[in-house]
């Protein structure tokens, strides 16, 4: 392997998560010791192993080396060994094999293997990365097949990860966490254990049994609930579906053909091994951080289904344990590689070497089409994705430039298949989660960015007749809203049929633009006016100080009261009968700053901090925000893009407010006509993201300070009490946010039912309906810790019990959802 693809690997993991062995993650040229360089190259022999293809010559060749490396270094060997295990998820069978090979070779090597990686199983567990539990715990099973362990010690080790599920008030989290891995686990050395341990085996599977027997009932006790409603369809629970296809494993006398059984090569000689004991692990008895993901297992190819793409699905059936281990092993190596999608993408197309190949090919599966259902899959994993979206876009993207006679074929099979599924045929109300037509949206117009924005898009003109609020014609106009962003307003123009051109609302009559009020004196309503912003700027472009600019604005107030004031030696006097606004001064100025920086986002971030004292000193009630935030808009109404950018850095900059946006958001008059825009909502989610990064960022300077500060310096003390008062003030801020948005929430959807019921109609039956409840919960999943830390404040405020049970449904989910993670195990 080169130094330029070991680097690959060592940054193909989780982002979350820092590789522990990597010290020196993050720099530019790192420099490593003695020790581990020597780590690096051990690992860098067990990646390669049988990439080539011919797996049983790569291990013949390859052990005698490893021995070696074990004699000379075995420290730097163990843990090369033990980051494999976690990191080349796909390999464990051919360490497993390399394990026994060794083994043989020498007794006291593989006893030593063992024990080290059973005390990295212990530390997986106190660390709770159930990943790689269920890997370690995966080896092991491999160990079996490969005569290095002994069956009944494994099964005694399975004994004990399933006892966790019949402790007392055992949590469901905790629970399903161990039956998950056990179940896992199962494939994998279940035909070895029914040959040599049958009855031990059946213990464990009778004892699964009865548990799932027990588990809904304890399962409702916790009152904890699936809050998926709209992905119902399409989906399956993941723990339900693994147990069922654990079932169907036991009625196929437990063959999986999908393996690569690697330890069949070596039948002969690994019998030759003695085997050995497995140490006890020692199990936490509370793991109060345990999660596991609730989120059910969303297919795209399903064979039950005849309809659509999935009847042309090459994949293992549904039910069939092959097809969780193919979609296991490819999300496995989805969420490691998260940092590296070149690498990830490399690993992905190759994934076949590692299978059994005359299984795929007798059957003609496509496991690409596996590999495309499951990032889909992540892509719309609620209540958010282990990874961000762009990973996805972008691991697609690479996938498709490195197959491109294979990738791009599935990639449009998947994309149409749950373009069908946007909405459904029984209500407007039912159909694909909101989020998750925005996410799609988003995804397909950064695929399409990469590849010339070439669709067929005239497949899906029956869209044009359909109700404009449909899932399906919001998720076209959106994403080529997003493709103008992404590229100009002529180059979508011309790749899009002339129907949809020329439709009117899905894609824009004219370029995205700006609307300056002052453009000539008859659309402003006045000469006077007219001159004093083209004074205005006149000067804001020579970049004149803001004292010139505020002598503009003086004029500009006494011209609006009624008075005579000169422009570049001449006198105007306004009409008797023109009517100015109070805030004139203050309209003229930020249209003509919103004028001057409309080249470019750069342009319009050097004017607003050229004039930032005097922005803010125009700003200073809530009134005067408000008042800036309308002319704003009111300037970049068309332009979306410009619109969601403006107002988030005048929220940076502390010209505006948070609770000023969100008031401004939810004004009837705007919400009515523009929420199922997605840009409307992005600016909701962006303006909580500041409230947030404002918070942090006081909180690391205080914790800075109070880390420098020394008890002789009384700086310091007055330096560390002035940012606990500004972090008293922005916790009081965010506070305040947010509680305002579910007080919004409950008036808009209250307001909507007593309007509906007062026409005789259901409000949950409307489109408004489904798209603005269903933003609002995207927001509720996306700030989950946050919500939780206003929880009680909500719950006595706002969602009081008179509230119609619709309204109070969306909060109730989001109180089960506290309970329900996305993490590590799958």
């Amino acid at each position: 392997m080169s130094s330029r693809q070991y680097s690959s690997y060592r940054n193909g993991r989780g982002s979350s998560r820092r590789q522990e062995y990597d010290e020196d993650y993050g720099m530019a040229n790192p420099t490593y010791s003695a020790e581990q360089e020597t780590t690096n190259r051990i690992v860098s022999i067990l990646y390669q192993l049988g990439d080539k293809g011919d797996i049983k010559r790569s291990l013949e060749l390859a052990t005698p080396i490893l021995e070696k490396e074990f004699y000379n270094h075995k420290a730097q060997f163990l843990e090369a060994f033990r980051i494999c295990l976690i990191r080349v998820p796909h390999k464990i069978g051919i360490y497993a094999t390399v394990t026994g090979l060794l083994n043989v070779r020498n007794f006291e090597t593989a006893k030593e293997i063992v024990l080290f990686v059973s005390a990295a199983l212990n530390t997986a567990f106190m660390e709770v990365h159930f990943r790689s539990v269920k890997l370690i715990v995966r080896y092991f099973a491999e160990c079996v097949n490969s005569n290095v362990l002994l069956p009944e010690k494994f099964v005694s080790l399975l004994s004990d990860l399933f006892s966790v599920t019949t402790e007392p008030k055992v949590r469901q989290e905790r629970s399903d966490a161990f039956l998950f891995v056990v179940l896992s686990t199962i494939p994998f050395v279940a035909a070895r254990l029914n040959d040599r341990a049958p009855d031990q085996l059946n213990m464990i599977f009778n004892g699964i049994d009865a548990r799932f027997l027990t588990r809904a009932l304890h399962r409702s006790e916790t009152g904890l609930v699936e809050t998926f409603d709209a992905l119902a369809m399409y989906s399956t629970k993941k723990l339900d579906l693994l147990w069922l296809q654990v079932q169907n494993l036991k009625s196929d006398n437990w063959k999986v053909p999908i393996l690569n059984k690697v330890h069949e090569y070596f039948e002969d000689i690994l019998s030759q091994g003695l085997q050995h004991d497995i140490p006890a692990v020692s199990i936490p008895s509370t793991l109060t951080s345990i999660k596991f993901n609730y989120q059910p297992k969303i297919w795209v190819f399903d064979d039950s289904l005849a309809i659509g793409e999935t009847r042309w699905a090459h994949l293992p059936p549904t039910n069939n344990i092959c097809r969780f281990i193919l979609d296991d092993a490819i999300t496995d190596l989805i969420c490691i590689f998260s940092l590296n999608h070149k690498e990830c993408s490399l690993l992905l197309l190759h994934l076949d070497v590692h299978l059994n190949k005359s299984y795929l090919s007798k059957y003609e599966y496509s496991f690409i089409e596996s590999v495309i259902e499951c990032l889909f899959t992540e892509l719309l994993r609620f209540p958010k994705s282990q990874e961000r979206i762009v990973y996805y876009e972008t691991l697609i993207v690479d996938l498709c430039k490195d197959a491109l006679d294979k990738v791009p074929i599935v990639f449009g099979r998947v994309i149409k298949t749950l373009f069908m599924r946007l909405d459904s045929e029984k209500t407007i109300t039912d159909g694909m989660d909101v989020e998750g037509v925005r996410r799609l949206a988003e995804l397909f117009a950064h695929h399409l960015s990469n590849f010339g924005f070439q669709w067929n898009w005239q497949a899906w003109d029956f869209v044009l007749q359909k109700d404009p609020l449909s899932a399906q014609f919001v998720f076209v106009r959106e994403t080529l809203e997003h493709c103008v962003r992404l590229s100009y307003y002529d180059r979508i123009k011309n790749v899009i049929p002339e129907n949809f051109e020329k439709h009117g609302l899905i894609f824009p009559q004219s370029a995205p633009s700006f609307d300056y009020k002052y453009e000539t004196a008859e659309k402003c309503g006045d000469e006077g006016l007219f001159l004093l912003a083209d004074l205005l700027n006149k000067s804001i472009s020579v970049r004149a100080d803001a004292a010139t600019v505020e002598q503009i604005l003086v004029k500009v107030e006494k011209y609006a009261s009624g008075q005579t004031v000169e422009v570049e030696g001449k006198s105007i006097t306004p009409g008797m009968t023109t009517g100015f606004s109070e805030n004139a001064a203050r309209e003229m100025l930020i249209t003509c700053v919103m004028l001057q920086g409309s080249k470019s986002f750069s342009h319009i971030l050097n004017v607003i901090e050229r004039y930032l004292p005097l922005l803010q000193k125009c700003n200073e009630t809530m009134e005067d925000r408000a008042h800036t935030l309308h002319v704003t808009a009111e300037f970049w109404k068309d332009n979306t893009q410009f619109t969601e950018i403006v107002i988030d850095k005048l929220t940076n900059y502390r010209i505006i407010d948070p609770q000023t946006v969100i008031l401004w958001m939810f004004r009837p008059e705007f919400l009515d006509t523009q929420y199922s825009r997605f840009y409307m909502w992005g600016i909701l989610r962006n303006t909580l993201i500041k409230v947030n990064l404002k918070a942090e960022q006081i909180s690391r300077k205080l914790e800075d300070a109070k880390s420098n500060a020394t008890s002789f310096s009384e700086i310091s003390g007055d330096g560390i009490q002035a940012l606990e008062n500004a972090m008293e003030a922005s916790l009081r801020e965010k506070k305040e946010t947010f509680v305002m948005v579910f007080q919004k929430y409950v008036e808009l959807t209250s307001s909507k039912i007593r309007n509906c019921a007062a026409e005789g109609t259901d409000a949950t039956s409307t489109s408004w309906w489904r798209w603005v409840v269903g933003f609002f919960r995207e927001v509720s999943r996306a700030f989950k810790e946050d919500v939780e830390q206003i929880k009680n404040t909500v719950d006595v405020l706002i969602f009081t019990p008179d509230l119609d049970p619709n309204v109070v449904k969306l909060w109730n989910e989001f109180k089960n959802l506290s309970d329900i993670h996305s993490d590590y195990l799958a």
